[in-house]
């Protein structure tokens, strides 16, 4: 287990776990076997990381055919994927995420979800009340993903199983 944190005061909260004081898009750790990212993605829009990361996010969302978008959670992602990709692992991504990144259907947000179609299998997607968390007012869902990209499959969405071109 590897805790990536970049604000210090969580960082110092946590004892016993190999852990970095710093941000996610500067990881680049050679990783090994099976792989799983565990956690919630960034809220904000627009993107911190295109102040802080401009020139690798930007090249990681045409990498990979994502261009468009300002949303941090999508930059995110897209670096978790890469990092398992590139590293030839097999494993998961699974995030707590705004549910907007698979429901908004605009050319841009479809470009991301035919990233994920392309490159991961959605096993299964629980839906959260964002009102849970402190500051957050969204809808937000748990995704569970495997390393992996096929067509037509089935997803657990809430319990009921629906086809992938439904739920994305």
């Amino acid at each position: 287990i590897i805790g990536i944190e970049v604000d210090e005061e969580w960082y110092n909260l946590y004892e016993g776990v190999d852990k970095r004081l710093m941000n996610f898009y500067d990881f680049s750790d050679k990783l090994t076997g099976r792989v799983d990212f565990v956690g919630n993605v960034p809220f904000r829009t627009p993107a911190y990381s295109l102040e802080t990361h401009n020139k690798y996010v930007k090249a990681l969302a045409h990498k990979y055919g994502v261009t468009g978008i300002r949303e941090e959670a999508v930059f995110f992602i897209i670096k978790t994927i890469d990092l398992l990709l590139e590293n030839k692992c097999t494993g998961g991504v699974h995030y707590i995420i705004p549910e907007q990144l698979i429901k908004n259907n605009s050319k841009f947000y479809v470009r991301f979800k035919n990233f994920l179609k392309r490159h991961m299998t959605i096993k299964k997607i629980v839906s959260i009340d964002g009102r849970r968390f402190e500051n957050v007012s969204q809808g937000l869902i748990f995704i569970s993903m495997e390393v992996g990209g096929s067509d037509e499959y089935e997803v657990e969405v809430d319990g009921e199983q629906i086809g992938i071109d439904e739920v994305l």
